[in-house]
């Protein structure tokens, strides 16, 4: 295709024109990024960090999700367990942790797991916890950890954070308190986005479907910026000092560099390109049908994996339905057997983990089902360059349950964490600190300081100080 350009300048031109006052700012900071439009490839300086958090209901079989052979200082990561088969290809980059606990303050043990979670926090307040569930209007007294990431790093992309929910839905009226795991802080929940329609004009609003066409202006008008920006580098360096013009040499080879990846077709924005997610949104569905859920999750997933690929946002969670959560997963290619109380439902079954076979394997592979849905998450963000990286290696994806199993037990607490590798998170490795008496405040700590925050403690449920052993 031959690109017909008149003498004014495009969008992305307009957009990203330097100032000299800018220019001169910007010398005197650490990161090219401070003037050079974002293409979605290799920047150079310290990776960017980013945080998920993913949340599976009604806890799990421990004998099947966790893995055999771990330990307090965190042993070589072995053979996976059946719920965490998918993780096979990318076992090298994730960590088993269990034994970990929650406290808890007596009352029902989904609330208190739910506000607690990502938070650390009780549930406030205390007269709210006794009343019956659907008159229950207690809520978490902290910040959960990825809002507090999201405030260190406020204005640095579009959106300070994202959340993305998949089956909010009223369960006998229950509040929020049941309904979502995320903060902003003390009392102030954060109900995520439901639909991935909706989630998907509010982060992509603007955004143009990337057709071949499109995508080589798009590239072409990339690179008529840098060329832009060189030209302005090179007629500054006569001006400047010596210091100045060493940084300015740097940036000039940086934008070299990415001019380089911008020619022979290069793809543009490689882990930036809607247009196919935008294919499979084109007819809308029912959110809530219980036959869609496995797409309103593999949507969500989608979308949010694109927005980090995008730097539209550094701070993801992704709920999978909520506390007590009723699905019924009948994709699972057999007749969903009933429950002793005669129920086909996740929350039911999920009670009677140590009563039956049936109720067991059932419940297994949901825990399985699940763990293909975060694999799915941390593979697909490991198949994005990020620099001399991957997406993945600079991004911490937590998983986690508001419960350890479904007799609303909170010790044993089933983590799993992939990627992380830039924020110094244990590689290929199998926590299991039962009997340590630990807290998962210990994890929360050390995702914090992943992600650059000062901590000792996080949450009000735990006294303890410190992030996990083995973990930063």
């Amino acid at each position: 295709m031959t690109l017909l350009k008149d003498s004014r300048p495009s969008p992305a031109e307009r957009r990203y024109r330097l100032k000299r006052r800018a220019l001169l700012a910007a010398l005197g900071g650490a990161s090219l990024g401070a003037f050079v439009p974002r293409l979605g490839i290799a920047q150079s300086g310290p990776p960017i960090k980013r945080l998920v958090l993913v949340f599976q209901p009604n806890g799990v079989i421990m004998d099947n999700w966790r893995p055999a052979g771990g330990s307090v200082a965190g042993a070589a990561l072995g053979e996976l367990s059946r719920s965490l088969a998918a993780f096979e290809p990318i076992k090298s980059k994730i960590s088993v942790v269990t034994g970990l606990n929650k406290k808890s303050f007596g009352f029902d043990n989904h609330q208190q797991g739910m506000g607690g979670l990502w938070t650390g926090s009780r549930m406030l307040p205390l007269d709210e916890l006794s009343k019956p569930a659907p008159e229950n209007a207690a809520l978490a007294d902290g910040a959960s950890i990825d809002q507090a990431v999201a405030q260190a790093n406020k204005g640095k992309t579009r959106f300070d954070s994202l959340q993305f929910q998949v089956d909010r839905t009223s369960t006998g009226g229950l509040g929020p308190g049941w309904m979502t795991c995320i903060y902003s802080g003390p009392l102030q929940p954060m109900v995520g986005e439901n639909s991935p329609y909706k989630m998907f004009d509010r982060v992509f609003e603007g955004f143009t479907a990337g057709t071949p066409d499109l995508a080589a202006q798009l590239r072409a008008e990339r690179k008529s910026v840098l060329d832009r920006v060189a030209t302005e580098l090179t007629g500054l360096s006569s001006s400047l000092g010596t210091t100045d013009r060493q940084k300015l040499d740097q940036h000039l080879t940086h934008v070299r560099s990415i001019e380089r990846r911008l020619v022979d077709d290069a793809p543009v924005g490689p882990s930036c390109e809607p247009a196919g997610l935008d294919a499979k949104l084109a007819a809308t569905k029912d959110v809530l049908t219980n036959a869609n859920y496995p797409e309103m999750v593999r949507l969500q997933t989608d979308i949010a994996i694109l927005a980090l690929g995008c730097d539209l946002t550094r701070v993801v969670s992704l709920q999978y339905s909520y506390s007590v959560s009723g699905r019924v997963f009948s994709w699972l290619g057999y007749d969903v057997p009933k429950s002793t109380r005669g129920s086909t439902d996740h929350h039911d079954h999920s009670h009677d983990w140590d009563l039956n076979d049936i109720s067991k394997n059932y419940l297994s592979d949901i825990d399985r089902w699940y763990g293909e849905q975060v694999a799915y998450l941390a593979s697909s963000l490991n198949a994005v360059q990020d620099g001399e990286a991957t997406l993945l290696d600079n991004t911490c994806v937590v998983w986690g349950n508001e419960i350890a199993r479904g007799g609303h037990s909170l010790d044993d607490m089933p983590f799993l964490l992939a990627g992380g590798a830039a924020h110094g998170m244990p590689q290929g490795k199998n926590f299991d600190f039962r009997g340590s008496k630990a807290m998962h405040n210990r994890l929360l700590v050390s995702v914090g300081r992943g992600m650059g925050l000062t901590l000792d403690k996080f949450g009000t449920s735990d006294e303890g100080t410190g992030g996990l052993p083995g973990f930063v």
